[in-house]
């Protein structure tokens, strides 16, 4: 058993900032990451490359990691938290793992940068094999150069969105439509959030170029209605999010990357018995101070797990915690460089709000069919398909998906049975009409607010 002053879960940007100031400030440190190489999803990429997007600071907080331990490809499977005396399980992320690790750590203090994990909503076709979760897509290309498509279509809401199609384009595939559920202009309603963050207007410029040269699409106010095929993806269908609803049909099409925000990972945080709050979109975010500190002694979280907010403010959030383990220890720190990073949070707050909030995902709990299953390993058997209503998008003949891990953990966190859960007349009445009732104005957002808010909840 090893014993530290601070031991930092998760690889990302927050637990690297979190691990090198902690360590900047004479304590000892431990890392433990999942994954083979730090960096997180932001940072990840072939191990022989530097990260394209602020990779000065990424190779400026691995050269001050010389100090701290890590363990990478290790996950910790049992939290016994007590104060100043944590204990944290450690397991191997699989059988070939080249970094032994003990296996228990003791740590006096508690940094957990767990990040988060992909939004799924069900619609009828997400469990054919073809189907992946935007996140999924971008690790496949990012760290292994791996193409899972040749003509894709990328759908869901946020801004992950334009990374994924960036950068499916730039490795060759065909981008034929990303579809937002809801318009950019939606941003527009918070600018001292773009504002206060220059270099997120910096990459949407960035974006829209690289658009323009790859001749991509960008649908606003667009939802996959539907994605078909017998043994595979084979085509798509698509429809507006207006008064008129007109749908078209995509052919050809052998991968569909859907994102609809993201999930913050709160196990751990959940372990540790550290307070957590509802978000807007309904998912548990940890509260913390401004310090990072929650209200179990000796524990802090930073990063998306205090609410998904992006990169720079996850950098922010870390060094935050990892100079306030220092301070707790009795270290002295430099209190104006904390201030400034506590300032830079607060004003990254008006953009922190999640995509769900301000770009909800209108009716895509309910579009279609009753025999949407509602976990994407869900097995549908014929006997089971037949006994159901018909479907206006027609029958289904594919099989249960094997490759459901590729499109996250979602599934398996739900718990799902085999067989799906069929949707109630109350809500295909609901998803039906959702759109054409909504009035303009203010009431049209609120109603796409509690559109969101019943979507998220469905599945």
């Amino acid at each position: 058993m090893s014993s530290y002053d601070v031991v930092v879960v998760g690889g990302g940007p927050s637990g690297l900032a979190a691990a090198a100031a902690a360590s900047g400030n004479g304590l000892r440190v431990a890392l433990v990451d999942a994954s083979a190489q730090v960096g997180g999803q932001y940072w990840r990429r072939p191990s022989d490359q530097v990260p394209g997007q602020h990779g000065t600071t990424f190779e400026s907080l691995r050269r001050r990691l010389v100090d701290v331990d890590h363990y990478p490809e290790h996950q910790v499977w049992l939290l016994e938290p007590a104060p100043g005396d944590h204990r944290l399980h450690l397991a191997p992320t699989h059988e070939s793992v080249r970094t032994a690790a003990p296996p228990v750590l003791r740590a006096r203090s508690l940094i957990l940068c767990p990040g988060a994990y992909d939004r799924q909503l069900p619609i009828p076709g997400w469990d054919l094999p073809g189907v992946m979760a935007a996140g999924g897509v971008q690790a496949l290309v990012k760290a292994h150069g791996s193409l899972p498509g040749r003509r894709a279509v990328v759908a869901g809401t946020g801004p992950f969105l334009l990374p994924v199609a960036r950068q499916l384009a730039e490795a060759g595939a065909e981008v034929v439509a990303v579809c937002d559920a809801n318009s950019p202009v939606g941003w527009m309603r918070t600018p001292l959030g773009a504002l206060a963050v220059p270099s997120k207007v910096g990459e949407a410029v960035s974006y829209a170029a690289s658009f323009a040269r790859h001749r991509i699409p960008f649908r606003a106010r667009t939802v996959v209605a539907a994605i078909e095929g017998d043994e595979k993806v084979d085509s798509v269908r698509i429809r507006k999010v207006d008064r008129t609803g007109r749908g078209e049909t995509l052919d050809g099409i052998d991968l569909v990357a859907l994102g609809w925000g993201f999930t913050p990972s709160l196990e751990l945080i959940l372990a540790a018995g550290a307070a957590t709050r509802v978000d807007l979109d309904e998912s548990l975010v940890a509260v913390v101070d401004a310090w990072q500190r929650t209200d179990v002694a000796g524990v802090y979280v930073a990063g998306e797990a205090t609410g998904v907010g992006g990169a720079l403010l996850a950098l922010a959030e870390g060094e935050i915690a990892g100079m306030a383990a220092a301070m707790d220890h009795g270290r002295t720190v430099d209190r104006r460089r904390a201030g400034r990073l506590q300032r830079q949070v607060r004003r990254g707050e008006p953009s922190r709000p999640p995509c769900i909030a301000r770009t909800p995902c209108p009716q895509v709990g309910g579009t279609g069919s009753n025999r949407t299953p509602r976990c994407a390993g869900a097995k549908r058997s014929p006997s089971r398909t037949s006994a159901t209503p018909a479907s206006p998008w027609g029958p289904s003949t594919h099989g249960p998906r094997s490759s459901w891990r590729a499109r996250g953990w979602a599934g398996a966190r739900a718990g799902c049975a085999d067989s799906p859960r069929p949707n109630s007349p109350k809500e295909n009445a609901w998803a039906s009409t959702i759109s054409r009732r909504c009035p303009s104005g203010r009431s049209r957002r609120r109603c796409r607010w509690n559109a969101s808010r019943r979507t998220t909840s469905l599945g």
